[in-house]
């Protein structure tokens, strides 16, 4: 999936590439990927069967309206945590979409460039 630069170039991820199926459960299939922000990093991805949606996992410290890493019983806050980007497809294209930012992701393969980790 490749970022849609449109009204907002704020995002806690752009370009995402598929790389290793993990396992299927129930209706959604889940994935190794990585993510390009700045660099290459792993993230889980949890796609739908019917594709109509999924969610990126990625562990990351917080971001602009993504509020901070929750406290845990011992009252330790962690810099970085668990963040869930849910998106979902717009139906009749290739587009999928991130409500709470208005963000858009293409998912056309033949857009996606070739990963180049670090």
């Amino acid at each position: 999936m490749n970022f849609v630069y449109g009204k907002s170039s704020s995002s806690p991820l752009y370009d995402v590439q598929l790389i290793y199926l993990i396992g299927i459960v129930a209706n959604k299939a889940y994935y190794l990927a990585l993510a390009k922000r700045i660099t290459w990093d792993y993230v889980l991805v949890e796609v739908s069967k019917d594709a109509s949606s999924g969610t990126v996992l990625r562990m990351m410290p917080p971001e602009s309206a993504m509020g901070l890493c929750k406290k845990d019983d011992d009252g330790f806050q962690p810099q970085e945590c668990w963040r869930r980007i849910s998106l979902r497809r717009v139906a009749a294209t290739d587009e999928m979409r991130f409500e709470d930012w208005g963000l858009s992701w293409k998912i056309s393969k033949d857009s996606c460039p070739s990963p180049r980790p670090n």
